[in-house]
């Protein structure tokens, strides 16, 4: 498998090659517009490969690339929004900034000559940087670490970290913002750019009362910060956190791009961050594209060929299953432009190119931040925190389908409170939703985190409990039954009451083909355990309940 390295120098290899190759064509568009004055064509894709170098140099770290084709870009869209042919003077300046980027292009091999980002470390036991001055109970700290198999470096100096950096990259590091001969956030910037991206957890250690440090730390990439001098436990938990979130299921991008260069490195970027990455080159198969990626956010280009990205967005917000979906525009033209008709074709973000990877990352992580949000928000019910009626419904069935395929053994339990119309015919009907909710906490409490919780119906709350017998889900229902019933509920305006619930279990079985037929047989057996009494569960197939 090709390293990091080998894939950033291809990358640029490419990019030089195709960037050469546009430059030839620009060229040639140009000739064509001093004999065609009157045909818009030549324009029209001049003004396509303006775009392109517009948008790449800041993501191949060629600002001055993104700045004379933003130039020529402005230049053909203000001649086309004009509706006229270029002036002879206009051809001219066109063909200045032609030429001027193949000077950039050239001074850029020359100045890159031998550049080489490092790959990835290769090591049994993970290594930590400590780039700091010498602080109070250093050895305990190193101890600390070594008893749990992480192995500590320590450089004191900017200059001593760096020499390190070039022979070897940590898989985490802990940084100090001010360091004898410079910042530390010099090196968190030589660090990111080493590791080619941002998936190495970095700690910024800076004075308690640090407020600027803390916001400077935010401003350069650095994951979380710690008080100096530093306390190794405190230090260990945020960094198995960060490593933690690393390993969370990852979010899917879909990156609308037709220009090769920009959605490579775009590509790489989201890839170096733990995303899983589509990229789609071609506006006509977006549909196609749309139903197998899934994705949880779409990167959208705004000049594409045959279509533009706001009439594919504006076909996105009417597609059932995407209307939430969150968008961020790509475009170089006028931010204010770009600003009303992202808004106006259902866009919720916009990035002006150039755009560094840094700002797409950041930009993206918010979005997701929100759309993750916004989706618990819509699967948990109101009342009873647990997931809403019809995500439940879906877990449910995912689990049924994995019994189909790998047999794992599930037990859907259907649970509902004893006595509520009782209840609410003494202490109103608020007496309903006091009795749900305390129900729906206590199973939080008494049921495994990988067991699922929802609410079905009114009054009814299911669970789907994960590689139970149908022995062990019936002793497990009745232990929390017994503790339920020992417990005083409160109803509010200081009433309590002890009460019960009842359960109906069934487990699954190649006998339900669908969802309906397992939860048809929960919602029998919970009402065979309601029939002869409270506090009594029923398991499906069984002809008594349980005691």
């Amino acid at each position: 498998m090709a390293t990091d390295t080998t894939r950033r120098e291809d990358l640029w290899r490419r990019y030089i090659e195709e960037s050469r190759a546009k430059l030839d064509d620009a060229e040639n568009w140009i000739a064509e517009l001093r004999t065609r004055h009157e045909d818009p064509a030549p324009l029209e894709k001049l003004h396509v490969v303006f775009h392109d170098f517009a948008g790449s140099g800041a993501l191949y770290a060629a600002p001055r690339v993104s700045s004379l084709g933003g130039d020529g870009e402005y230049m053909c869209y203000s001649i086309s929004m004009a509706g006229r042919s270029p002036s002879e003077g206009e051809i001219e300046e066109l063909s200045g900034l032609v030429r001027r980027l193949r000077i950039e292009f050239q001074d850029l091999i020359t100045r890159t000559a031998g550049f080489s980002p490092q790959a990835p470390p290769s090591r049994v036991t993970p290594l930590m940087l400590a780039v700091a001055p010498p602080f109070e109970g250093e050895e305990a700290f190193q101890a600390y670490f070594a008893k749990r198999g992480v192995k500590l470096e320590r450089t004191h100096s900017l200059e001593e970290a760096r020499q390190k950096l070039r022979t070897e990259l940590p898989d985490m590091a802990l940084v100090a913002g001010r360091l004898p001969d410079g910042s530390g956030y010099e090196f968190v910037g030589d660090l990111r750019v080493a590791e080619g991206g941002r998936t190495m957890p970095v700690l910024l250690l800076g004075d308690q009362a640090g407020f600027t440090d803390k916001v400077e730390a935010i401003r350069s990439g650095v994951d979380a910060f710690v008080p100096s001098p530093p306390e190794a436990p405190e230090v260990y938990r945020k960094v198995k956190s960060l490593l933690g979130r690393r390993r969370v299921a990852q979010s899917r991008v879909l990156v609308v791009e037709d220009d090769p260069a920009q959605a490579r490195l775009i590509e790489q970027c989201l890839r170096n961050a733990g995303y899983s990455v589509h990229v789609l080159a071609d506006p006509k198969q977006f549909d196609r594209v749309l139903r197998t990626a899934h994705p949880h956010l779409i990167l959208m280009d705004v000049l594409l060929p045959s279509v533009s990205g706001y009439d594919l967005v504006r076909y996105l917000r009417q597609e059932e299953g995407f209307s939430m979906v969150p968008v961020i525009f790509l475009t170089t033209e006028g931010q204010r432009k770009a600003q009303i008709l992202g808004s106006e074709a259902g866009g919720d973000d916009y990035l002006v190119k150039p755009v560094s990877p840094e700002d797409l990352l950041v930009a993206i992580r918010s979005r997701l931040i929100r759309y993750r949000s916004m989706q618990e928000m819509m699967e948990r019910d109101e009342l009873t925190a647990l997931l809403a009626p019809g995500p439940f419904l879906q877990q449910a069935r995912l689990c049924l389908n994995r019994y189909a395929r790998r047999q794992v053994p599930y037990a859907l339990v259907l649970m509902q409170v004893d006595g509520v119309v009782g209840h609410v015919a003494r202490f109103g009907p608020s007496a309903r939703d006091h009795l749900l909710q305390t129900l729906s906490r206590f199973l939080q409490q008494r049921l495994r985190q990988t067991d699922i919780l929802g609410r079905h119906g009114a009054e009814v709350v299911g669970a789907v409990l994960e590689h139970l017998s149908d022995d062990d889900a019936v002793r497990l229902m009745r232990r929390i039954q017994k503790e339920f019933e020992a417990r005083e509920m409160p109803l509010g305006l200081g009433h309590t009451v002890r009460t019960s619930f009842c359960a109906g279990i069934a487990m699954v079985a190649p006998s339900y083909k669908t969802l309906k037929d397992w939860l048809g047989a929960a919602t029998d057996a919970l009402a065979q355990a309601r029939s002869y009494g409270p506090g009594r569960t029923f398991v499906a197939g069984r002809s008594i309940p349980e005691e």
